[in-house]
């Protein structure tokens, strides 16, 4: 993100409970940028926010789950909310993996 000013920026990240959204929010909180943290795990991404805020970002939890248009609904208004209004990044990382046969 060479030149990218992410100061400030609202970030919804989904999946931020762990793995890749987690470090996602972790690099964005390293720049700076307000993250909102949804999954459906509460206490872990209550882990993670407080991570977020040490490295330097504001951070929102949001426990949400994705395969519920409403709880998503709420996740976009509290992120529009902490963002007085707008949203700037988008990242849709929740998932379930699984290995094997």
């Amino acid at each position: 993100m060479n030149g990218t000013r992410l100061e400030s920026a609202v970030v919804v990240i989904t999946g931020a409970s762990s793995g890749i959204g987690r470090a996602t929010a972790q690099a964005f909180a390293r720049q700076r940028a307000r993250v909102v943290l949804a999954a459906r795990d509460d206490e872990a991404l209550q882990d993670a926010a407080q991570e977020c805020r040490a490295l330097g970002g504001e951070a929102l939890v949001v426990p949400t789950d994705m395969t519920l248009s409403d709880s998503v609904e709420q996740l976009a208004s509290a992120a529009a909310e902490f963002g007085q209004g707008r949203i700037d990044v988008w990242i849709n990382n929740a998932g379930v993996g699984a290995v094997g046969a």
